[in-house]
């Protein structure tokens, strides 16, 4: 998954300002349907098959539709099955993903949150033993209602 700016929607799980991503996949990992790894998807902005000699077919609009959950958005096929990946290939989609189109449009706590989330790296940036995983706990407080809950194996 590739995205125009930064990784702070892996923590909560959500991406906060709405922009565009790209997903690269090899293989679809159901052929009824392909599990997204962000929320919220607002849209699939473009599809593309690209065989192993880098030619690329766009796919048309229709087939392929989001059913864009809260917690899981999924992309499903306008028949049966996904459309198959050339061998060698991959699938290459264009999503349109985020919360708020800008930053006043998003909650206050999550605003919040990227403040003092942003403060205390200020605060802390000189620290040389400071761990990936650390997280001031007002910030894990603000934003673990926005968590993503995944349950399953899919």
């Amino acid at each position: 998954m590739r995205a125009s700016s930064g990784r702070h929607w892996r923590r909560s799980g959500r991406v906060l300002i709405r922009r565009e991503f790209t997903l690269e996949l090899s293989s679809w990992r159901d052929h009824s349907r392909q599990v997204l790894p962000l929320v919220p998807v607002v849209a699939i902005i473009e599809a593309s098959m690209h065989d192993a000699g880098g030619t690329e077919t766009v796919l048309p609009a229709g087939q392929l539709r989001l059913d864009p959950d809260g917690q899981r958005p999924v992309i499903r096929p306008d028949n049966a099955l996904l459309p198959p990946v050339p061998r060698g290939g991959r699938v290459v989609i264009r999503l349109l993903a985020g919360m708020a189109d800008d930053w006043d449009a998003l909650p206050a706590d999550l605003g919040q949150a990227v403040l003092l989330l942003a403060a205390h790296y200020h605060e802390y940036r000189h620290e040389t033993a400071f761990g990936s995983g650390c997280m001031p706990f007002g910030v894990t407080s603000l934003i673990q209602r926005y968590r993503v809950i995944r349950l399953g194996v899919a």
